[in-house]
C-alpha cells in the first residue's frame, strides 16, 4: 500500500510536465484559416517545438523550425504542413499565412 502512495506523486509529476495540447477551428479563426481540415490540434513542445497535429490521423506537422530539428533528430516520421495547408487565392504556389496559427500554439508555451 505505501509503494502505491507513494507512486501517486510521480504520477501527478509527469502529468503537470505533459505538453498543452489546445484544438482551434476554422471558426475561430475565420477568412484567416490556412488549413483544409476544419479543425487541428496544436502544441507547444520541450524547446518551443510548435506542432500541429490532424486529429483524424494523428499525424504531426512540425510549425516552426526547433519542431522540425527535433523531429530529424529523434527521426519522428512527420510530413511537411503544406499537405494541409491552403493556397492563397489566386495563387497556386504561395500557401496561406500561418502566423496566427504559429502565435497561437507560441501562447501554449507560455502555459507549461
Amino acid at each position: 500500500m505505501k509503494k502505491a502512495l507513494a507512486f501517486i506523486p510521480l504520477l501527478l509529476a509527469g502529468a503537470a510536465q505533459a505538453a498543452p495540447l489546445k484544438t482551434i477551428s476554422k471558426f475561430e479563426f475565420g477568412e484567416k484559416w490556412p488549413f483544409t481540415r476544419e479543425e487541428v490540434m496544436i502544441n507547444c513542445r520541450d524547446g518551443n517545438a510548435l506542432w500541429v497535429i490532424n486529429p483524424s490521423t494523428l499525424m504531426s506537422y512540425p510549425l516552426n523550425d526547433v519542431a522540425a530539428q527535433q523531429a530529424k533528430e529523434q527521426k519522428i516520421k512527420v510530413t511537411d504542413l503544406s499537405v494541409i495547408t491552403l493556397k492563397q487565392t489566386g495563387d497556386t504556389e504561395k500557401g496561406m499565412d500561418l502566423t496566427p496559427i504559429i502565435e497561437a500554439a507560441g501562447a501554449l508555451c507560455g502555459d507549461k
